[in-house]
């Protein structure tokens, strides 16, 4: 687990680093860093990031396409939704690049609340000792449900090359419990459609599951998300800016679950 800290300048582009019994989510490797779970509220002004090593960062990772497995689910899904996957657009590029209509399926799928009980579920499954390290691109084909939301129909996981033997069966368990769910879309009219994410996936360490670790992690993140809401940073006209509260957000929520499951609640 990564326990490094840096100070944000922006959304930055890289693999959403996941304790995979724990929290979520998606990308591309660029320098930079954003850590939108454990840290401060992120903003372009630089706020003070904090609470490292609870498995909820983002951390630019390495892709190799020449080195992958993929699980795919359904199993049987048909051409068309295979090839939506295949030619979808990188969620993190896009919206990096200007496109702010992403902005919401980007921070659905990279929620650490997006499929927290799935994912745990999963984990729980297979047997967190044999996960370790595991790096995924995921292809999905969303189908469109209604004029801003869709329904995933097909997901795809390119499973690097692992040491780990659990890698397999949890990323796998992880795309049979992503067909079917909900997230929000641009506004549009087609049919389906195609897009992908980064997501690295590690063991939790002792500080996600030590109450004193989390209760300071979540005093912090209050701290400075109040801090953020005086600079107007919640209402902020750049994007990437309102993109990085917004995760501040879900992780504030996501920190307020984890002491609940600690306390029995």
């Amino acid at each position: 687990m990564r326990t490094d800290i840096k100070v944000v300048s922006g959304l930055a582009a890289g693999a959403v680093v996941v304790a995979f019994a724990v929290c979520t989510p998606s990308q591309r490797p660029t320098p930079s860093k954003l850590v939108p779970a454990d840290s401060a509220a992120a903003n372009a002004q630089g706020a003070r990031t904090s609470g490292a090593g609870l498995g909820l960062g983002v951390s630019a990772q390495p892709y190799d396409p020449a080195n992958i497995h993929p699980l795919d689910w359904p199993p049987n899904a048909d051409a068309r939704l295979r090839e939506t996957a295949a030619a979808g657009v990188d969620l993190i590029a896009e919206f990096d690049g200007g496109k702010a209509q992403w902005s919401d399926t980007l921070l659905s799928v990279n929620s650490p609340n997006f499929q927290r009980l799935e994912r745990k579920q999963c984990a729980a499954d297979v047997g967190e000792a044999s996960i370790g390290e595991c790096a995924l691109n995921i292809k999905m084909a969303v189908r469109r449900t209604g004029p801003k939301a869709g329904e995933i129909a097909f997901a795809q996981a390119e499973l690097e090359h692992s040491e780990h033997p659990g890698c397999e069966q949890f990323s796998a368990c992880l795309m049979e419990h992503r067909v079917g769910a909900t997230i929000p879309l641009p506004a549009g009219d087609e049919d389906l459609l195609g897009m992908s994410q980064r997501l690295v996936m590690q063991r939790p360490n002792s500080a996600s599951k030590d109450p004193a670790a989390l209760q300071a992690s979540v005093d912090t993140l209050a701290e400075d998300l109040a801090r953020a809401r005086e600079m107007g940073l919640h209402e902020s006209d750049d994007p990437k800016v309102l993109y990085a509260f917004r995760m501040q957000e879900e992780a504030m929520k996501f920190l307020i679950e984890r002491q609940k499951e600690g306390s029995g609640g």
